[in-house]
């Protein structure tokens, strides 16, 4: 698995605007500018002015940022907010090596930031450096025990670098350790699945189940198991749990329903079963409306 930076910017840690919000943060920003201009034209040197018009041309004039940032930064290489506004204008704007030499220094500079560390991380095995990204995330473990996001990561690595035995071995320690947590079943499930090692990740896929039996991921991650199987007496009554959640959005019942009725033959050998999903995927719609 590679890294696709986009997806970083489109997450939570780079909000969008909305149109409406673009419009007001526009007529906003061009009297604050105005300001921060005359202040800088005082002072050239007045760094939270060039953090200021930084931050302001995020989103309309990224290039420009980037100067802006790394004036700020320059200016007060101590501040750690420079720092970060300066490594995501440079991310934003695809300047992926400046950003890897940014971030190891402000890594260095802050080694109790785990964000530096994930970032690095990301910049590593986008550069194609996957071995050098797991050493790093192994010294963030050592620092900061086990953090959910940064784990994560690492058994992605792992995985896309065909370590999957150490991703299995971390997955079953981690288990053990937490043995009701849904999510580390449902992990440990995926991954015996990648060593074919089927009755394990059943098992593993029934205990997430047992831990949560209305949660959407694990009944979804049971059905797959079992499509994969090609095992669909059992897919389909999996399937029909989940039409009754109303967890699971209606489109995405629809789209399980259009994928079995899809194939005739199969339709017309698990008519019944498809049949009562139908019922159920109606009385569901109308509980809703």
């Amino acid at each position: 698995m590679i890294f696709d930076f986009r997806d970083w910017l489109d997450s939570p840690f780079f909000p969008k605007p909305s149109e409406r919000q673009v419009v007001g943060i526009v007529r906003r920003n061009g009297r604050r500018r105005g300001l921060l201009r005359r202040s800088l034209a005082a002072d050239s040197c007045y760094a939270p002015a060039w953090y200021q018009l930084a931050a302001g041309g995020m989103y309309d004039h990224p290039d420009t940022a980037v100067g802006y940032a790394r004036r700020a930064y320059e200016l007060d290489t101590a501040n750690k907010w420079y720092g970060r506004l300066y490594g995501q204008m440079l991310v934003r704007g695809e300047r992926y090596d400046q950003a890897r030499v940014l971030y190891r220094k402000l890594l260095r500079d802050d080694p109790r930031d785990p964000d530096n560390y994930r970032i690095l991380a990301i910049l590593y095995q986008q550069a194609g450096m996957p071995d050098s990204a797991v050493r790093l995330l192994d010294s963030a473990e050592l620092r900061f025990g086990k953090i959910p996001l940064l784990v994560s990561l690492k058994r992605q690595l792992l995985v896309s670098t065909g370590q999957i035995d150490r991703a299995l071995e971390e997955a079953k320690i981690l288990a053990e350790a937490v043995p009701y947590e849904m999510e580390n079943r449902l992990v440990l499930g995926e991954l015996y699945s990648m060593v074919r090692a089927d009755s394990l990740a059943l098992a593993e896929f029934r205990a997430a189940v047992a831990i949560d039996s209305t949660s959407v991921p694990a009944l979804a991650s049971l059905a797959e198991y079992y499509n994969r199987r090609h095992e669909y007496r059992a897919y389909l009554g999996v399937v029909k749990r989940l039409f009754m959640l109303d967890g699971l959005p209606l489109q995405d019942k629809v789209s399980y329903f259009r994928q079995l009725t899809s194939d005739l033959r199969f339709y017309r050998e698990y008519f019944f079963q498809v049949d009562e999903l139908a019922s159920t995927l109606l009385l569901r719609d109308r509980k809703s409306t």
